[in-house]
């Protein structure tokens, strides 16, 4: 498929597109005079916060990909390299390519409008997941107008220009841009391409050839709930950790974003990266200032059901410990409204931070409830999880942390 682009000299055509569009949700919608970036932007952000069920099917190469949502927190991703399935309180992921197949089941639930920029430009299975509902306006700007020939039907579209950027402790990527095409008149994202890749200047962020991505189908109706069910297949092995056929810990190929009933596969020696954050009664938290105690960073939501027994894992450790030099903060994005009546009717009393632009959700790479991030004294990363472990497992990171609790 060829586009057009609207020159002063008239039309002309382009490279192959990467399709991610979605049939129209809306009435068609015009400005009156050109929109900003930010003002297509957000009409793209309300048309797709408006979509509750929906499945897909892309091509990306030779891979294709079916991915089925309803929302919040029930998903299934499937290809023939892995499948990722949720029910919004178990996830599983399973890797067909090896005799009888693994997998891992996790008590957590995907966080389906988290960050954008955490994997840039399609490095994991995480970007057949984008769901556009929050759109990140800061550096956009619109680079003109391009008329898309889709099935011999026009389709113009704005194209807006984003920053793509990652820094993630050892992971940095530097630079990059990409273009969405919004369709004028329905603001759903037809197209996206990589407007500029730049190499990475640190180990884990390699230069990435984009592979161009095409929509094949789409179905806004209702998902059966069988969708969001997982059976082994006869001889699959339920493991603790994925790992690949030379027994190494898979991190990347669009595992890394999937949950394993482990800590993180690889090691972390960084220091935790500082963050300002108010709480519900508008006290201001900045990690740096809880140098000298331990920190326990629990990142949660109201509608999670693995986040409920985690939260209460926590809260009993708060009785317990925060007078012995642990602080827990509870974090989530949701609205103050929301995170004040859930705290309120559970009996939490433990502090909880706002993180609703989910600044901080970004920095930790944050895509599953619970996620929890244990920080020892000097500042440092000593544990990191994924999913509801409860008590024992927070234990065990704490003492990772340098707290003994068997002794309180």
């Amino acid at each position: 498929m060829q586009y057009q682009r609207r020159t002063p000299h008239g039309l002309t055509k382009g490279p192959t597109l990467i399709l991610l569009g979605l049939a129209a949700l809306s009435p068609a919608i015009s400005f009156a005079t050109d929109p900003t970036a930010a003002q297509i932007l957000k009409r793209v952000s309300e048309t797709y916060q408006g979509l509750k069920t929906f499945s897909f099917v892309a091509e990306q190469g030779l891979i294709k990909t079916r991915v089925a949502e309803s929302r919040p927190g029930k998903v299934r991703l499937t290809n023939d390299r892995y499948t990722l399935v949720s029910n919004g309180a178990v996830t599983w992921v399973y890797l067909p390519n090896r005799t009888g197949g693994e997998y891992t089941q996790v008590d957590a639930a995907p966080l389906l409008e988290e960050t954008w920029r955490v994997s840039p430009l399609g490095f994991s299975g995480w970007f057949y997941l984008r769901s556009y509902n929050r759109v990140p306006a800061d550096g956009a700007k619109v680079e003109g107008e391009k008329v898309l020939r889709v099935k011999g039907r026009l389709i113009h579209c704005y194209v807006v220009r984003l920053p793509v950027s990652c820094s993630r402790g050892l992971l940095s990527w530097v630079g990059g841009t990409e273009d969405l095409w919004v369709s004028k008149s329905r603001f759903i994202v037809r197209g996206t391409v990589a407007a500029e890749l730049r190499s990475a200047t640190t180990w884990g962020c390699p230069p990435v050839s984009v592979i161009p991505l095409t929509l094949k189908s789409v179905d806004r109706g209702p998902v059966p709930e069988d969708d969001f069910r997982f059976d082994p297949p006869p001889g699959a092995r339920r493991v603790s950790q994925l790992t690949d056929n030379e027994g190494g810990y898979l991190w990347n190929g669009g595992l890394y974003d999937g949950p394993n009933a482990a800590p993180f596969p690889y090691p972390i020696f960084e220091t935790a990266t500082d963050f300002t954050l108010r709480g519900l009664d508008g006290k201001g938290f900045r990690l740096h200032d809880l140098r000298g105690t331990i920190a326990v960073l629990d990142f949660w939501a109201s509608w999670c059901k693995p986040c409920l027994g985690e939260l209460a894992a926590v809260q009993r450790l708060y009785d317990e410990l925060a007078s012995k030099g642990v602080v827990f903060l509870g974090i989530d994005d949701e609205s103050p409204e929301t995170i004040r009546a859930f705290v309120e009717a559970n009996g939490y009393t433990f502090p909880m931070l706002l993180d609703s632009g989910q600044a901080v959700h970004e920095l930790y790479g944050v895509r599953w409830a619970p996620t929890t991030v244990v920080i020892d004294r000097k500042g440092k990363i000593a544990a990191q999880y994924i999913g509801a472990g409860g008590e024992a497992q927070l234990r065990q990171a704490l003492k990772a942390a340098g707290l003994d609790t068997t002794k309180y």
